[in-house]
C-alpha cells in the first residue's frame, strides 16, 4: 500500500527530505548530506522552494538549519521544521529505522548519492537518538509514526509519539482529517 503524496498535500504541508525533490516539490525540503545538498542547489530547487541544509551556498537560496538542529539528520531535522512552525500533529511517514533484512530498503536505494539495493543497510541508533530529542524537545507537538512491514519497532518511551499502521493511516486516520 502507498500513499499519494499529491492527495497528502491536500491535507496539510509536507516536508520531505533528500532526493524527494526528483519527483515531487514538498512544501519545505530539507538534507544534510552534502552531495544531496549539491544536487539540490545545482538544480536552482531552492530559488524557487523553501530549502534547510547544514550548509547552504549563500547564492543558491537554501536557509541553514539552526542549533540544535544543524547536526541532526536530514528526518529528525524535517520534523522539528515542522514542530518549530507550530504543528499540533505531526506525521512522520518513511521513517522506517532500519530494514526487515540486511539490506538498504531507502525507496532511492540504487540511485545517484544513495547505497545500492544490496548494500548492508545503515546503522540507525543516530535516527533514533536525534527523533527522541526532537519529539522531547517539542511536547506541544503530536507525532505519529506511520509504520509499514519494512518499519523497525522503536519505544521511544515518549507520551507524545503514537505508532500507527499504514493501513489505518491510510483508511481511517486521512479520512477523518479535515483537508486544507
Amino acid at each position: 500500500m502507498s500513499i499519494s503524496l499529491d492527495e497528502l498535500k491536500t491535507y496539510g504541508p509536507i516536508y520531505a527530505c533528500n532526493a524527494i525533490h526528483r519527483e515531487f516539490k514538498p512544501d519545505v525540503l530539507i538534507a544534510t548530506d552534502k552531495k544531496m545538498c549539491q544536487e539540490i542547489e545545482a538544480t536552482g530547487y531552492p530559488m524557487t522552494h523553501e530549502f534547510w541544509t547544514r550548509r547552504p551556498a549563500p547564492e543558491k537560496g537554501g536557509r541553514r538549519l539552526e542549533k540544535p538542529y544543524y547536526g541532526m539528520s536530514s528526518g529528525p531535522a524535517a520534523a522539528s521544521r515542522a514542530a518549530l512552525r507550530g504543528f499540533n500533529n505531526i506525521y512522520l511517514i518513511g521513517f522506517d529505522f532500519g530494514s526487515p533484512n540486511q539490506f538498504v530498503n531507502n525507496i532511492y536505494a540504487g540511485t545517484e548519492h544513495y547505497k545500492g539495493l544490496q548494500d548492508k543497510a545503515t546503522y540507525y541508533g543516530n535516527w533514533e537518538n536525534q527523533m527522541k530529542q526532537v519529539i522531547e524537545k517539542h511536547p506541544k507537538s503530536q507525532f505519529y509514526r506511520i509504520m509499514g512491514v519494512e518499519s523497525t519497532a522503536i519505544d521511544f518511551g515518549n507520551i507524545n509519539i503514537i505508532h500507527q499502521d499504514l493501513d489505518i493511516f491510510i483508511n481511517q486516520t486521512l479520512p477523518s482529517i479535515k483537508p486544507r
